[in-house]
């Protein structure tokens, strides 16, 4: 059921491009459209599902909603068509401008993404993988907490219960999923991204995997979910709103969503790339933007980056200080 909560998310009247060579001649750059005057909102407590063909920009907004990519990228054209055009989050009544100067540090630990590639750390058990996302989470579990909610979510994820020390080698494509799965609930932010979640597993498994995401979502009191997905036949069914490029490029903001065979015959339809030459004032003006940006921003950028890693690598070192100094202990009592 479509949530009647304010508004928690909107992009109004954004233009992105992409600045490419030009293929007869590596000395012009173009810009070719990537999307068009986006107009999209979401409401607090919506399930958004992202769809469109592969290539289409799927990965390039979250990752702006994410801040692995600014304003600032050289390979990119951010533009506004309106005076009041708006890329934000309203958080705590307070608007956020996520294409500021630097990535807003209100929306840290808020914003999280089980990318499609998993990145689980193979150097890491499965254990240690879930316990690196509950120490980075901004409502981290401690003690018996975090032991029954481990416990739990190995049940939930049909997984064996002495998975937790196992190595990742040791694992199926399957296994690895939900394992993925898992560690991106330990996190608990209060807007989840989830990248072709189903894309590993067979029939069974992706329905009880969209089932779990429907349950996560309404358990946590999610400010919202998007799920990014070419498997939008079997997540209609629980989404309040589809985010839908379609063959101009321009994302179709559907609330309720259409039926399945609207979108599929859209995603049938051919693509043709929308490109046009850049000028030299436009391509300078952008180049010394970016320059600037980064010349002004590393610094603080520098620090931020330097505080996350030492909050988890000074957790590594203190927990395995500890676990050698009992071993010492228990080799020395031993002796006796």
């Amino acid at each position: 059921m479509m949530s009647t909560h304010e508004s928690i998310f909107q992009i109004a009247a954004v233009n992105i491009e992409a600045v490419k060579p030009a293929p007869d001649n590596n000395q012009e750059l173009r810009a070719e459209k990537l999307l068009h005057n986006i107009n999209i909102d979401a409401r607090r407590g919506e399930i958004v599902l992202l769809l469109g063909c592969s290539g289409s920009g799927k990965s390039l907004l979250t990752n702006l909603l994410l801040g692995f990519l600014t304003r600032f990228d050289k390979t990119l054209l951010i533009s506004h068509t309106a005076p009041d055009s708006r890329f934000c989050l309203r958080l705590n009544g307070r608007e956020i401008d996520i294409l500021a100067d630097i990535y807003p540090a209100e929306l840290e630990g808020k914003i999280g993404m089980m990318f499609q590639s998993l990145g689980l750390f193979d150097d890491l058990d499965v254990e240690e993988n879930m316990a690196f996302a509950n120490d980075q989470s901004e409502r981290p579990r401690y003690g018996r907490d975090w032991k029954v909610w481990r416990k739990e979510i190995v049940s939930t994820l049909g997984l064996p219960p002495n998975i937790l020390s196992c190595q990742l080698d040791n694992l199926s494509g399957g296994q690895k999923q939900r394992v993925a799965f898992g560690r991106f609930l330990a996190f608990r932010p209060q807007i989840m991204i989830f990248d072709e979640p189903t894309s590993s597993l067979d029939l069974r498994s992706t329905q009880q995997a969209v089932a779990l995401i429907k349950k996560t979502h309404s358990e946590n009191d999610n400010l919202l979910s998007i799920v990014i997905t070419h498997d939008y036949e079997n997540f209609l069914g629980i989404a309040d709103r589809v985010w839908f490029i379609n063959q101009r490029q321009e994302i179709e903001n559907d609330c309720p969503p259409k039926t399945a065979v609207y979108y599929q015959a859209d995603l049938a339809r051919p693509r043709k790339p929308s490109i046009r030459e850049l000028t030299a004032d436009e391509l300078l003006q952008h180049q010394v933007g970016c320059d600037d940006w980064r010349w002004n921003s590393a610094l603080p950028r520098f620090f931020r980056t330097i505080r996350k890693i030492f909050r988890w690598q000074s957790y590594l070192w203190f927990a395995k200080f500890f676990w050698v100094m009992i071993k010492l202990l228990v080799i020395r009592f031993a002796a006796l």
